[in-house]
């Protein structure tokens, strides 16, 4: 009979410093995720310059909200992008300060019918054009650099790229 194999004691130490973050952020979740990420990122580059929202037309005419955050500077940048149908504007908040403090533009956009988003929410029926028709409308922006890393977050998660 085979013998399990021990743990490696650095998968405990990580696991220690997980739950000694999320202890010390118990109050605010969406803070831990600041931490997080400001943790496993290089240092900051560059200053937050703007965020402004805005509605982005689909194919069909149908409106969606979207918030941009761009850097200080002129740009362009590389665009994060993330969907969504829940309502999370003050965590989409907190990390578009965080990503263009790494020198990215962070746009976060509520999936149709949600939240500020015109429209019917009906899950999967839109989100391939109207992901595909946000990715066209970035690319037409001065501040888009090219990439995009689009994070979509429905009713199930998916993530894909770009350029």
């Amino acid at each position: 009979m085979m013998e399990k194999p021990a743990r490696s004691s650095g998968r405990s130490q990580e696991r220690s410093q997980w739950q000694a973050l999320f202890q010390q952020n118990t109050g605010d979740p969406v803070q831990m995720l600041v931490t997080i990420f400001e943790k496993e990122l290089p240092a900051p580059s560059t200053e937050f310059g703007q965020a402004e929202t805005v509605r982005v037309s689909m194919r069909d005419g149908i409106g969606l909200a979207t918030r941009v955050f761009l850097p200080a500077g002129q740009g362009p940048w590389p665009v994060i992008l993330a969907r969504y149908p829940y309502p999370m504007a003050a965590m989409m908040e907190a990390l578009g300060r965080v990503w263009t403090r790494h020198g990215y533009a962070f746009v976060t956009q509520e999936c149709r019918g949600t939240n500020a988003s015109e429209g019917v929410w009906v899950p999967w029926e839109h989100e391939r054009d109207d992901g595909l028709d946000t990715i066209d409308w970035l690319k037409r922006k001065y501040w888009h650099v090219g990439e995009v890393l689009s994070l979509w977050r429905t009713v199930g998660h998916g993530r894909s790229t770009s350029t």
